[in-house]
């Protein structure tokens, strides 16, 4: 199913995004919240990483490799603000 809603996000389907999103989403958040230790950080933070995600969709190459919620080491680098 996850595949399924993945491929369909690909194609543009907002909604199977919203689903796929949901999903990760307390995760990414705690996440940029140990890693940011604030919260407006941390909301923004996982904004901008669903918006990366969503614009970068159409060059997945694989769906099952599609993931919303790093690995801490990797996102680390990649939260604004945790320099």
């Amino acid at each position: 199913m996850r595949r399924d809603l993945v491929e369909a996000a690909r194609r543009g389907d907002h909604e199977a995004f919203e689903v796929l999103a949901a999903s990760a989403g307390d995760r990414l958040y705690a996440v940029a919240r140990l890693i940011l230790r604030t919260t407006d950080l941390a909301e923004d933070a996982v904004q901008e990483a669903l918006v990366r995600a969503w614009q970068q969709l159409p060059s997945l190459r694989d769906s099952e490799r599609f993931g919303l919620c790093p690995s801490r080491p990797r996102s680390a680098a990649a939260l604004p603000g945790s320099n």
